[in-house]
This record gives C-alpha cells, sequence and structure tokens, in this order.
C-alpha cells in the first residue's frame, strides 16, 4: 500500500500542521465570528423543514455509534481479506485523528451554536462528524482500491465518497450543531493526522514486515 502524495507527505505534515496552527490562533481571536455568524443567520432564515429532517436522519446514521459500526465493519473485512497494510494504516489513521480531534475539543472548548440538537453535548470545535466522515471515506477507497483496479469505478467511488463527505459537513452546519469553521479546521486536522499516519506506517513497515 502506498499513501496518497507519497513523496510529500512530510512537507504536507509541517504545512498543514502551520496551517491549523494559524487557523486555531485566528479562531481563538474571532477573525472567523463574522464568517460563522452568517452562515448560523442563513440556516436559521432559509430553513428548511423537509432538509432540515433529513439532515437530521443523515447526522444520526453517521454519528459516533454509527460511524464506529462502519469503521468495524471496515476492518473486519481488510482484515478477513488479509489486507494487513491498509488495517494497519487504517487502524493509525483513525486513532490518531480521533485522539486528535477529543484532545483539541476538550483543550480549546468551544461552544456550540445555539440552536444545536437537543440532547447534542461536547463542545464545537474541531467537528466530530467532519472528522469522522472524512476517515470513513479514505478507509473505504482503501478497501475498494485494493479489490478493484478499473480506474472508472475508483473515481466513481472517489466522486461519491467527497460527495458524502460534503453532505455530512453541511448536515451539521444545517443543523446547528456546529459552526463553518468547526468543519473547516475539521478538513486541516485530518490532512495533518493522514500525512502524520502514512509518516508513522512507513516507520512500522521498516521494522515489521507486512
Amino acid at each position: 500500500m502506498k499513501c496518497f502524495l507519497r513523496e510529500k507527505y512530510k512537507q504536507i505534515a509541517f504545512v498543514s500542521l502551520s496551517v491549523f496552527i494559524i487557523f486555531v490562533l485566528a479562531l481563538k481571536f474571532g477573525i472567523f465570528d463574522n464568517m460563522n455568524q452568517i452562515f448560523y443567520n442563513f440556516t436559521k432564515e432559509y430553513k428548511n423543514n423537509n432538509i432540515y429532517n433529513v439532515a437530521i436522519v443523515f447526522s444520526d446514521l453517521f454519528g459516533s455509534l454509527g460511524s464506529l459500526l462502519l469503521f468495524s465493519a471496515f476492518i473486519l473485512i481488510l482484515l478477513k481479506l488479509h489486507k494487513m497494510q491498509e488495517l494497519y494504516f487504517a487502524l493509525i489513521f483513525a486513532a490518531l485523528s480521533v485522539g486528535a480531534t477529543l484532545l483539541l475539543k476538550y483543550t480549546l472548548q468551544i461552544q456550540r451554536p445555539l440552536n444545536f440538537i437537543n440532547g447534542l453535548t461536547g463542545y464545537s470545535f474541531p467537528s466530530g462528524h467532519g472528522v469522522l466522515s472524512i476517515v470513513l471515506a479514505v478507509v473505504l477507497f482503501l478497501l475498494v482500491s485494493s479489490l478493484v483496479k478499473n480506474n472508472f469505478i475508483l473515481q466513481a467511488v472517489k466522486f461519491i465518497l467527497l460527495l458524502y463527505i460534503f453532505v455530512s459537513m453541511f448536515a451539521r452546519i444545517y443543523v446547528g450543531s456546529h459552526w463553518v469553521s468547526d468543519v473547516l479546521g475539521s478538513i486541516l486536522l485530518v490532512v495533518f493526522s493522514y500525512s502524520v499516519s502514512c509518516l508513522l506506517f512507513d516507520m512500522l513497515k521498516s521494522r515489521v514486515k507486512l
């Protein structure tokens, strides 16, 4: 298994971490407040009950429990197919991404918008749904690309997964569970965790025969 942009992931790790730190500092200094408020007001003013209900269902299906079940299914399939490189990378990537998300949430303690879903707990930044959607998409693409070599099918799968990520993030903003800056931050975070996962995976491969 080869990481995407394998030759450049060291540079990507450095650049993405630098951009993420600047992003967090800008967030703490309120630079994104106007942008967040504009999108927040827009979702309140133009709320459509049908779209809202679909967004709620989508958020529930791919929440923490749903994502865990899907990820577990992908891991079991990789294990059954003896795709050990993809399996180890998926575990490293997921652990690093989710761990960093939880650490940042409870370190920065940024509050959610006022109209978030009843019963929802936890802090807002970065978007856990955003991180999970990208992690699931990457792991599923690893699984599919290890089985399918047809470029047209791979491109179609890639498009569907990108659409799934976009809808997941849009849904969280639309139902008022996250600010726009939360989902943007989650993208930057996953880019960093992906590149670091590639570094750790290469270190693992050099020490253990996979």
